[in-house]
């Protein structure tokens, strides 16, 4: 078989595996005594795959490169269970709740895994083929949850009503779409497409994509955190280079600082007392800040819990009202890292990565990190995001396919130096 046949069925292959796994959310199988998400099953073979393409065709300068990058977008969950099974050992955890905290940092190396092999197999096309492949699965999940019941006619109705009334409107169709995590990842995407510099093969009409399938799982927090993170990273590319750079490690100091005083802000009611103020919905999130309010101090003597504690709460309380999980992922890993390993989660999350992005690779590199990163820090305000697969796996993609045009640029000149 020739190498170009070969690189169709490859790409055919890898393009099939990624729509099921972006279909299969939360999906479970069982594999003899063991139940496993089948996502993270299908995620797997991409990576299996790709390490044999890689072994095939190695290109290690790029691979050294791409690695160092993914390690340290990756690093803030190993922080995170480095303090864990400390705080494990410490409270004699039940393995249920070790096993679970743990495979929650394994699949997000996983994910990482993903991206590299995507990244090193695909070069400047493994954006599109994720996307279609995220696309793909969206559109899929159209039909079997909204189309095969309503009709076309009764999606286009019932898809007016969910954007015109910002979420508010929501049929049972697009409830479970909302379910499905693809929505935050494509909120990845929708920012890539604006703030990318350059040119960009059919910007325009990827973004417009990204943005109808992102409406479909509608969630105000994804309309915030990219408009905001797309307003603030073009007012920063206005600027010039080392303006730009002091401004990005300002703002990181900024960021963590505020992050660690939002933790004071909900321990000692004063977010709760503010949104009552001012009369917002936050879906029942203040009666879970009240839930979850005895569980932690804010104090440098708080230890934490460790990963995984709060999902194990949660599968012991039947008075909230089906709730899972906490809906706040700042104050879900100051509970589980306590106060020492949320502050340093914060430190790797905004500035140790800001320093190394903005120190070894090109404007066009770190900016779109700064962009991405503000985008997830924003969705963890009101949700779980941080370790969603999907949202990951289109965080680490972007960022190491961006490090890897780089490399590509700069083989060029010197090739046509030479």
């Amino acid at each position: 078989m020739s190498n170009e046949k070969t690189n169709k069925v490859l790409v055919f292959l890898v393009f099939l595996l990624s729509v099921g796994m972006y279909y299969y959310n939360d999906t479970p199988i069982q594999l003899g005594a063991y139940i496993l998400p089948l996502n993270n099953l299908l995620s797997a073979l991409i990576v299996c795959l790709g390490l044999v393409c890689i072994l095939v065709h190695p290109d290690l300068n790029r691979l050294k490169i791409i690695c160092k990058d993914g390690l340290v977008l990756v690093l803030p969950y190993l922080i995170l269970l480095f303090f864990s099974m400390m705080i494990w050992v410490y409270r004699l955890s039940p393995l249920r709740e070790i096993t679970r905290g743990a495979s929650a940092v394994v699949f997000q190396c996983i994910g990482l895994c993903v991206a590299i092999v995507y990244v090193m197999m695909f070069k400047n096309k493994a954006i599109v083929i994720q996307m279609f492949a995220m696309v793909t699965a969206e559109f899929i999940l159209f039909y079997t949850e909204v189309v095969s019941k309503v009709g076309i006619a009764g999606f286009v109705r019932e898809y007016i009503d969910l954007v015109t009334s910002f979420g508010e409107v929501k049929s049972d169709g697009f409830g479970q779409i909302e379910g499905n995590e693809v929505c935050f990842a494509l909120g990845i995407y929708l920012i890539y497409y604006l703030v990318k510099k350059g040119k960009v093969k059919h910007r325009f009409s990827f973004a417009v994509l990204s943005a109808f399938c992102l409406c479909a799982g509608f969630k105000r927090i994804v309309v915030i955190g990219a408009a905001v993170s797309f307003g603030l990273t073009f007012l920063l590319g206005l600027l010039p280079e080392k303006i730009r750079i002091r401004i990005l490690n300002i703002l990181k100091y900024v960021f963590i600082i505020g992050l660690i005083a939002y933790i004071a802000v909900v321990k000692f009611g004063i977010f709760n007392a503010l949104v009552e103020l001012w009369n917002i919905d936050t879906k029942g999130r203040t009666g879970l800040n009240d839930f979850i309010d005895s569980y932690y101090t804010f104090s440098p003597l708080f230890v934490g819990y460790g990963l995984g504690y709060i999902a194990r709460l949660f599968e012991s309380v039947t008075s909230l009202g089906g709730a899972v999980a906490v809906h706040n992922d700042y104050l879900r890993l100051f509970i589980e890292a306590g106060f020492w390993g949320y502050l340093v989660w914060l430190w790797c999350f905004w500035g140790y990565r800001t320093s190394y992005f903005t120190k070894n690779r090109n404007k066009q590199v770190y900016l779109v990190f700064f962009s991405l990163s503000l985008y997830c820090a924003i969705t963890y305000l009101t949700d779980n995001t941080c370790f969603y697969l999907y949202t990951n796996i289109s965080f680490f993609t972007l960022i190491l396919s961006c490090s890897s045009d780089e490399i590509e640029n700069e083989y060029n000149v010197q090739t046509s130096v030479r």
